[in-house]
């Protein structure tokens, strides 16, 4: 019976050879994918846990949202919380910032995704406003020139990606001319190395594909609006990161009315934050 069986597909196979070959190659190309996107997903995962190392343990993550549930012995990743509205604002950065167990305070603002230079446009870019504390934290190779400081605050300067440095601008050095966001031009002051491209912690934002402006010329730039995704937080030296944790709750929750609808994180639950986001993706192809 069962080599009965066998001719009988033998025979099926044989009768129908183009449809058998591209169920075949169908499984093959599916098995491929797969795997391909589980190896992409694992390089991603070590990108991030590599940078998010290398800020240290005293750096702290603060993101809108509450991102992982209360009550078990095991944080569980709320991947909802993702899509919240953010709440971080120019008080909470202010309020943070006068903590005494606060050494550093970085905001993130997000204003839009495209910039130009004459004929050449990018689409894809994160253009960021932030301070000039955010050398400080994530200590980029610079390419060219340098990061803004704080006496640029008020200015219309601009550090670049490296692949923004590549499309905009191709092989000419970009310090010194001009990238233009949302109609206003920005001197490029520092192009960064291409060996920094990293995601920034939780923000999932590439270093290469990245603009940073000083944080108030980047607000003016949406009229005074503000989109803070992120705010970074280096404890004070010899301060625990424990108690900078404890703090920093205690303010927002103040600033809001003790609705917590942020998350602060600390370096081992951004690694296994990252983790989750990742194998949660992962798993919806395997």
């Amino acid at each position: 019976m069962f080599s009965g069986n066998v001719k009988t597909a033998i025979n099926s196979l044989r009768s129908a050879k183009w449809r058998s070959l591209l169920t075949m190659l169908g499984i093959i190309i599916g098995i491929s994918s797969v795997v391909t996107v589980v190896s992409l997903g694992e390089g991603l995962k070590q990108q991030v846990v590599g940078q998010i190392n290398s800020l240290g343990s005293d750096v702290l993550t603060i993101r809108p949202g509450k991102l992982v549930s209360d009550g078990s012995a095991k944080e569980k990743l709320n991947l909802l919380a993702f899509l919240s509205t953010s709440t971080l604002s120019e008080q909470d950065v202010t309020s943070i910032s006068k903590l005494p167990s606060v050494g550093v305070v970085v905001p993130i603002d997000f204003v839009t995704n495209s910039a130009s230079n004459g004929g050449q446009r990018m689409d894809n870019v994160s253009v960021l406003g932030t301070n000039a504390e955010l050398n400080d934290i994530l200590r980029p190779k610079m390419d060219f020139g340098g990061f803004f400081t704080k006496d640029n605050a008020g200015d219309n300067v601009a550090v670049i990606g490296a692949a923004v440095a590549a499309q905009l601008f191709g092989d000419v050095n970009p310090i010194g001319h001009s990238v233009n966001v949302l109609g206003q031009d920005f001197i490029i002051r520092g192009a960064i190395n291409p060996s920094a491209g990293g995601l920034i912690s939780a923000q999932q934002t590439d270093l290469n594909y990245t603009i940073f402006l000083p944080f108030g010329p980047a607000k003016n730039l949406v009229g005074g609006k503000v989109n803070i995704s992120q705010i970074l937080i280096r404890a004070k030296a010899g301060v625990n990161p424990d108690i900078v944790v404890a703090d920093v709750q205690k303010t927002l929750l103040q600033n809001r009315g003790d609705t917590e609808d942020f998350t602060v994180l600390k370096q081992d639950q951004l690694l296994e934050l990252t983790g989750g986001v990742v194998n949660t993706a992962t798993g919806f192809v395997t």
